[in-house]
């Protein structure tokens, strides 16, 4: 059964995509609207969890009224159901980050209690997809906070899976990046892949 936030996060995606429609057309209007929804996501700073954005929005386009007249955007003609929904649509990623990053906060600490080398920060995707997608899997070693980063994407030449992986540092408590990737390789065939995620796993 589809949730509401299901639904409504269809919604306010859509009232981006509207917005973002505007760069070209009207850049000042989408200048307004990024503006107004990012002071609307800002108004919602204390929601912090899908339910609790699901309820507030019942009275989305009254917060977004209420911004537009306190950042003084009322003139410009811009509309408060679609800054409502872009802003909505802004705190719900922000939320979702969050989430997943004190997931991954809970999943090191429990790595690092059980005593093991590597933990996984983060895992999205299937590898093994019958269609080529996108795929991301994050690993830290503890005792360096030395990450990991295995993919797969498309290779947009050919059509067919295109394995990778590069190296991260990692910011040891958190998993977050503390750092640009390097040593990026990629590969044609999943086993050769894997066998360099491997050995790079077992390197100092």
């Amino acid at each position: 059964m589809t949730e509401p936030i299901d639904w409504l996060t269809a919604e306010w995606s859509a009232a981006e995509e509207r917005i973002a429609m505007l760069v070209l057309t009207r850049p000042d209007a989408y200048e307004a609207y990024l503006r107004a929804a990012r002071l609307v996501a800002d108004a919602l700073a204390d929601v912090g969890a899908p339910d609790a954005l699901v309820a507030a929005y019942e009275e989305g386009t009254a917060l977004a009224e209420r911004v537009l007249d306190e950042a003084g955007l009322l003139s410009q003609g811009l509309s408060a159901p679609q800054v409502a929904g872009a802003g909505f649509a802004i705190r719900h990623r922000e939320l979702a980050r969050e989430t997943a990053r004190a997931a991954a906060a809970g999943r090191i600490r429990e790595a690092r209690r059980r005593g093991d080398a590597w933990v996984v920060v983060e895992e999205r995707g299937r590898p093994d997809a019958p269609v080529p997608g996108v795929y991301r899997r994050l690993e830290m070693r503890l005792e360096d906070a030395r990450g990991l980063h295995a993919f797969v994407e498309e290779d947009p030449a050919t059509g067919r899976p295109r394995y990778g992986v590069e190296r991260v540092p990692l910011d040891p408590e958190t998993g977050d990046a503390t750092g640009q990737p390097a040593g990026r390789e990629t590969f044609a065939e999943r086993l050769e892949w894997e066998r360099r995620v491997e050995e790079l796993r077992g390197s100092s």
